[in-house]
């Protein structure tokens, strides 16, 4: 299940870890069999005003035309009581009643037809134990009286509900692409997918940071990346000195023994604590935890490391999504120069490697360029060996006149994103100039 999040006048869908899967528990319908229960954890209160409609339409979505459905949020905490008194309240029973009286008039709301509860912590937070009683009664009243078909969704921003199956919505990636209108365009119409795609990398998939973001870059105006830039800066600084233990993290780090900060703690429950903290996510595609974006900023500004943890750090900056989606329309660009120059190239000016690679793929012994077998066209013809020299050296083989200045900056922006570099607003226009300097000559 997909949600979309607007930033910006932007609204994109966003993709979390548990995506996939809850979508597939929500195609199941359990509340047309016996019921069920499930956990959202969110790791963020403010998010549950934009994932309940999410959740409600995608109920909606699976449901279709499979007859009545009873579809409410319930929200709890404070004065809403727990959540058993709060979903008695919403359904108009005596929230005084305890579980064993209230499954008579429980049975009769909702015995004639399927329901979906969608459970919010809204007022406060409720016990951890009081959740572990809810869960067990929802499962009891779901084994007691299948055609109760009572079905409740929890979502919990403290990690303390329990039960199964549980949905990771706490981490997530926007899944648009900057530049997928840039032909047809003005730039101007690419900042706002732009600032979008950064506030979500920035915020390392935090909602609620990417939400507190977002509200600071009101004033900046389109284009100005400058001054995105230094707002990044100075909101990473003010979240980094309020909301992180900066001790926890320069253990993380190996700047200081674990028994000098926490004695008797494994490295575990310090990566907890810091997960806990949002100073550590997992980028999208990996398991592996990384230092997230906007505190990896911070500890760059402030000189707060050394050596080889520089360079980690500043790749934790470029926003991966959108140096692959620049490099790939690069690699698009390229192939269509390259066909535009063949036949003008100069093979005496191939390097020996480049003839020695192109030779050592056609007797079958390179390991790591490998065509399949049944692929139509395997690049082994003595004219194919353009096909192993560099985008560069290829360039340099033309005669004086062929190779436009155009050809040179998706070079030079290739081998920028390709290796390593910062990927900002300055890349985006180069890259949307170059395809339609392309398109215009396809």
């Amino acid at each position: 299940m997909l949600v979309d999040i607007t930033f910006g006048g932007c609204t994109v869908p966003w993709s979390f870890f548990g995506a996939k899967a809850f979508g597939n528990w929500l195609d199941s319908r359990p509340w047309l069999k016996e019921g069920g229960s499930c956990v959202l954890r969110t790791g963020q209160q403010v998010f549950d005003d934009v994932l309940i409609p999410a959740i409600a339409k995608s109920v909606r979505g699976a449901h279709g035309d499979a007859g009545k459905l009873d579809l409410r949020r319930i929200d709890c905490g404070g004065d809403l009581g727990n959540p058993f008194q709060a979903l008695l309240g919403v359904l108009e029973i005596d929230a005084g009643i305890g579980p064993f009286e209230a499954r008579e008039p429980l049975a009769n709301r909702l015995r004639h037809h399927s329901s979906v509860f969608i459970f919010s912590e809204s007022r406060g937070a409720v016990d951890p134990q009081v959740w572990v009683q809810f869960m067990t009664l929802m499962e009891h009243y779901r084994k007691a009286d299948p055609q109760l078909k009572i079905c409740t969704v929890v979502l919990d921003s403290r990690g303390v509900v329990p039960g199964e199956p549980i949905f990771d919505y706490s981490s997530g990636r926007a899944t648009h692409h900057v530049l997928d209108e840039a032909a047809e365009s003005e730039d101007s119409t690419l900042w706002p997918p732009y600032v979008h795609q950064r506030v979500c990398w920035e915020a390392g998939g935090s909602f609620e940071y990417a939400d507190a973001l977002n509200s600071e870059l009101t004033g900046v105006l389109s284009g100005d990346d400058g001054e995105l830039e230094r707002v990044l800066n100075r909101v990473s600084t003010e979240k980094a000195r309020q909301d992180v233990d900066m001790e926890l993290v320069k253990n993380y780090l190996g700047k200081t023994p674990v028994t000098s900060v926490l004695p008797l703690q494994s490295s575990s429950i310090i990566q907890t604590k810091l997960l806990e903290q949002r100073a550590l996510w997992r980028p999208p595609g990996m398991r592996s935890l990384k230092v997230a974006p906007w505190l990896s900023r911070f500890l760059l500004a402030e000189k707060a490391v050394e050596g080889p943890t520089i360079w980690s750090l500043r790749h934790n900056l470029v926003c991966a999504p959108l140096a692959a989606e620049i490099l790939a329309l690069c690699l698009t660009i390229e192939s269509g120069i390259r066909t535009q120059l063949h036949g003008r190239t100069d093979r005496s000016k191939l390097k020996i490697a480049t003839i020695q690679s192109h030779e050592k793929f056609r007797q079958g012994n390179d390991l790591h360029i490998e065509y399949p077998t049944a692929h139509p066209s395997p690049p082994k013809s003595e004219a194919d060996v353009w096909a192993f020299a560099s985008f560069g050296e290829m360039l340099l083989s033309c005669p004086v006149g062929a190779v436009s200045d155009s050809y040179w900056r998706t070079l030079r922006l290739r081998n920028g994103i390709a290796h390593g570099h910062y990927v900002g607003w300055p890349q985006v226009r180069l890259a949307a100039q170059q395809l339609r300097r392309f398109d215009a000559r396809a």
